[in-house]
């Protein structure tokens, strides 16, 4: 009796120590809520880093899709920018731009919420998400901006290549077209690595920077026209952490004031990992400007 009672609390001693070393390998080296100086990941808050927003200013904000804690964020920002009297408008990287008139439309209240959602082919992503950004600029004399390239364009591209363009999409390639740095090519593929065969990669390379140039392209065309409101852009964290991708395309596009939120979860990393997501990168430097962590479930 007494060499079972001392097998099962070995085990149940065992048992307890797994759990404290994987709790402690997935705790959040910050707690949920908190928003860091990407610089220098001190910590700071939402409306210090506001702060560096004026008129004519370009604010990225990143998201992982679907995660609740991000979408809060984009409503929460631009509400504080109307808040603070900016005419703020609204750039969504899930329109493509050739549905702009769709957009202008529902937004003027002459489309029904159903029709709207089925001429942009919205897909199974809960619109809810999304809903209270894109009415944002309901009333306002700004815009809610379908930015992105059609898929049936990066989806050839992707396939085929560039040279698998048809003339007609061709003449959707924003203007001066041009694939994003090797940095941020570098980080594609590891990120896509096992994803993507070797051999895709640079077609899914140039799928992806044509998204980003056409992001840039349409936002800075209405800043150009629009420069004392504020634009900001919802946008997968991918395109917008590190640079490279969509703020690298809209300074190299005259964008001179842009500012990069990039929002992160922590949930089950282990702290080495976790460092690696929010501190600057020997070559790649910082996130962007702010870093919003989460550490709630997805």
């Amino acid at each position: 009796m007494g060499s079972v009672m001392g097998d099962s609390m070995k085990t149940s001693f065992y048992v307890l120590l797994l759990v404290l070393l994987t709790n402690c390998a997935s705790a959040s080296i910050f707690p949920h809520g908190t928003w860091l100086n990407a610089s220098n990941t001190q910590l700071t808050d939402l409306d210090q880093l506001l702060g560096a927003v004026d008129r004519g200013s370009v604010v990225i904000v990143s998201e992982l899709h679907g995660h609740k804690p991000h979408h809060q964020n984009q409503r929460l920002i631009i509400q504080k920018l109307k808040d603070q009297g900016y005419t703020v408008a609204v750039g969504m990287e899930f329109f493509n731009f050739t549905q702009q008139t769709i957009v202008d439309q529902y937004l003027a209240g002459d489309m029904e919420e159903a029709d709207f959602l089925k001429q942009v082919k919205w897909g199974k992503t809960p619109y809810g998400n999304y809903k209270e950004q894109v009415l944002s600029t309901r009333g306002t004399l700004a815009k809610t901006l379908a930015l992105n390239a059609p898929r049936s364009v990066s989806g050839t591209i992707s396939k085929k290549g560039m040279d698998g363009l048809s003339p007609e999409q061709e003449k959707l390639l924003p203007p001066n077209f041009e694939l994003g740095n090797k940095a941020y090519y570098e980080r594609f593929s590891n990120f896509m690595g096992g994803h993507v065969p070797k051999e895709s990669m640079d077609r899914y390379f140039a799928a992806q920077s044509l998204w980003d140039d056409t992001m840039a392209y349409v936002a800075s065309e209405y800043m150009k026209q629009n420069p004392d409101h504020v634009l900001v852009i919802i946008v997968g964290d991918f395109h917008a952490a590190f640079g490279g991708g969509l703020p690298d395309r809209l300074e190299a596009r005259g964008m001179k004031d842009v500012l990069v939120f990039t929002q992160v979860n922590l949930r089950g990393q282990d702290e080495k990992s976790q460092r690696a997501m929010i501190e600057p990168h020997v070559h790649y430097g910082p996130r962007g400007h702010g870093i919003f962590v989460s550490t709630e479930a997805l």
